[in-house]
Parts: structure tokens; sequence; C-alpha cells
């Protein structure tokens, strides 16, 4: 079954198994509509759900004391592909976009994309080929095909944007 990260277990909640999650997912909403999660290979049902401000907080099914919590610090939470939100279009999951072979529209092979920085108005993304970051504005996205693993970029617009490292 292939699955897809969503979220990331940050620290236990009190004493009854609660955990308090980091939501890596554009709607923390979403875990409202979830009934199991899969973390560390292991399928929990999800007892109750609450979002706040600062995370998203789990009840799962026999994680039931502050030990059994702290056992999942810092382990994904992972759904399956089939009950991941649907994408509008010209988006895409960042862990389809890991990996994905980064050319210009001149044929010249800049890399691989190794992270997506999400830290403002636009995601950054990281190729380590160049060392090179640059925003990902449609100006800059020729195409971006996660199922051939490859994008290419407008060597034009990258000119204006692109930051390399030394």
């Amino acid at each position: 079954m292939e699955t897809i990260v969503i979220g990331k277990v940050l620290k236990p909640q009190g004493i009854k198994g609660e955990v308090k999650a980091l939501p890596i997912t554009q709607d923390s909403l979403r875990f409202k509509e979830l009934d199991t999660v899969f973390v560390a290979g292991i399928e929990y049902d999800i007892k109750s759900v609450k979002i706040r401000d600062d995370g998203v907080y789990l009840t799962l099914d026999g994680v039931d004391d502050r030990n059994k919590a702290e056992g999942l610090r810092n382990e994904l939470l992972y759904v399956p592909r089939s009950k991941a939100i649907k994408l509008e279009k010209d988006s895409w999951f960042i862990t389809d976009l890991i990996g994905c072979k980064v050319t210009d529209d001149k044929g010249k092979l800049l890399g691989t994309l190794t992270d997506v920085l999400q830290n403002g108005c636009a995601d950054v993304y990281c190729i380590d080929g160049e060392k090179l970051m640059f925003p990902a504005l449609k100006k800059v996205l020729s195409s971006v095909d996660v199922e051939r693993k490859e994008i290419i970029l407008n060597s034009e617009a990258l000119r204006e944007v692109a930051v390399y490292e030394n």
C-alpha cells in the first residue's frame, strides 16, 4: 500500500496518551475526516482530534498513557495515498517532487530536487547538483511531471530569481 505523510508527532500531551502533531498538509482540518493513521508502520484508529493554532492533538486507540505516547515522538503520520486530499491544478505533493530530475528549457541538467522549503508566499525548491534554490513560481516552472520525475525550468525566469550556494 502506497502512503503519504500528513504530519509528525512532536510530543506527548498530558498523561492519558494524547500526542501533539505538526500537520504536514495544506489543510489541518483533514485530520477530522480520518478514521485511522499509520505511525511507525502500525495502523491506529483515531479516537479524537483537536485542531489548535499550535498543532493537531490526537488520541490514538491503544496509546493510553504518556509512556506509549512518548514512544511515538518524532514519528511521521501516514495515510494511504487513496485517502490523500485532492490537489488543485498545478499543485503537487512534496513527497512526489523530491527526487525529480531538474533541467532548464535548454536541456541543461541542473540536478535533483532534494527539499521544498515552505517559509512564505511561495515554496522554495532546493536543487543539489548546481546547489541552487528558487521560488516555485509559475513563470519559473515550465513543466512538472511527477510521474516521470522531471521538472523543466524556464532558464530566463530562473536567472531572475535563483540563489546559488557558493
